[in-house]
């Protein structure tokens, strides 16, 4: 087994893509889906516990809208990290090919 860590910066952007497109879904879907889910105030009734109903509805959809806009948060930082590794390692690939071809340029013999 080896040391050593390999990836392929083409498939770490891709990946970030479609993290960051679904963080940017999650956010969608949250706007969406709060908008369906306003409540008129008859739809609580009339006793004396329809204000708390209403309430507590619009409390659950906050709690609701939090919790998607922080994972969403997550996902798009996520996103943002896979695309620096994406970028570090295809430097450091890029480097090391330089290095290489200058080796052999020089005629030395690169360990492998």
């Amino acid at each position: 087994m080896t040391d050593e860590l390999r990836a392929d910066p083409v498939e770490l952007a891709t990946l970030a893509g479609s993290t960051l497109r679904i963080g940017k879904d999650l956010r969608t879907a949250s706007a969406e889906g709060r908008a369906e889910a306003q409540l008129p105030s008859v739809v609580f009734g009339n006793s004396g516990d329809a204000p708390e109903c209403e309430r507590y509805h619009s409390d659950v959809l906050e709690a609701a809208d939090r919790a998607l806009s922080t994972l969403a948060d997550v996902f798009e930082a996520d996103a943002d990290r896979l695309l620096l590794t994406a970028f570090a390692y295809k430097s450091t690939d890029e480097a090391e090919a330089r290095r290489q071809e200058a080796a052999c340029r020089c005629g030395e013999r690169t360990p492998l």
